[in-house]
């Protein structure tokens, strides 16, 4: 189990902030999220509220991704499909995936916002 885990934009910016800091940032977050999280109140530190033990340990020592967003992956999947070098191919699935997001609707900015 040394598989990085995966956090959100907001909780790894947390997250590094207090490596930044050092140990003891660390430690004493550790130690407060297993007394008592739910008190946390300071936006500093609610999107860790969420998090378990086992999330946060992992994150500090052994290493966190960022999570993208459904808008970036959707962006991302958009403009990595190549078509296999048949540009009409590439075209339709780009054109699935607009008309997908109008339907849904949702606006993805790159691709149809």
């Amino acid at each position: 189990m040394s598989d990085k885990v995966k956090l959100t934009k907001e909780q790894a910016s947390i997250v590094q902030s207090l490596l930044d800091e050092g140990k003891s940032s660390v430690e004493y977050t550790l130690k407060q999220h297993v007394i008592d999280r739910q008190q946390w109140s300071g936006e500093n530190l609610l999107p860790l509220r969420e998090m378990t033990f086992d999330t946060l340990v992992r994150a500090f020592y052994i290493g966190y991704e960022v999570e993208l967003s459904i808008q970036e992956q959707l962006l991302e999947k958009y403009n990595k499909f190549s078509g296999n070098g048949y540009d009409q191919y590439r075209d339709a699935y780009r054109q699935g995936m607009r008309d997908a997001l109008d339907i849904v609707p949702m606006k993805v900015k790159g691709i149809n916002g």
